[in-house]
């Protein structure tokens, strides 16, 4: 478990770094543009302008320190695991799989046995009766209506 939190760690730290440099290159360009204008710059004889766009300064003393931050100093590599472990973690995602594939097949069957109830309720209501359950409700609730927060909400699955 440790390899898998050390590699997320690092993926997420690489996606910091680079995060970081890429805000430090719109963050430079957007502050040009409020800037106030000199002169015109003229443009080359393909439309781009000399210099191109801002180029984040890697030597720049302060962001090293920002970055060097953002790097762990001494951060082991996360070891490969075995094949056994590999075969033990597919065994075990495998029969996790299986279980939640049951618990959802039984959920949807005894959702389609009470649909069904629910239609053949609606099917032995007389015909006048049948109109009226067929309309939906729109009555509001009444403003006096209690709401009681003093227990947790129950799963409707469970």
């Amino acid at each position: 478990m440790q390899w898998l939190w050390t590699s997320v760690s690092h993926a997420l730290l690489s996606q910091t770094v680079s995060s970081v440099r890429s805000f430090a290159a719109i963050t430079s360009t957007a502050t040009k543009k409020f800037a106030p204008k000199k002169a015109v710059a003229k443009t080359q004889g393909d439309g781009s302008r000399k210099g191109g766009p801002a180029i984040v300064d890697m030597k720049n003393p302060k962001l090293q320190q920002i970055l060097s931050m953002l790097v762990p100093a001494n951060a082991p590599t996360p070891p490969t695991p075995t094949l056994e472990q590999q075969q033990e973690s597919r065994a075990r995602m495998n029969a996790y799989n299986e279980k939640q594939g049951r618990k959802q097949e039984l959920w949807m069957q005894d959702m389609s046995v009470k649909h069904m109830l629910q239609q053949k309720a609606l099917r032995a209501l007389p015909d006048h009766l049948q109109k009226q359950a067929a309309e939906p409700d729109y009555t509001p609730f009444p403003p006096n209506r209690k709401f009681f927060f003093d227990t947790p909400p129950t799963a409707y699955q469970e």
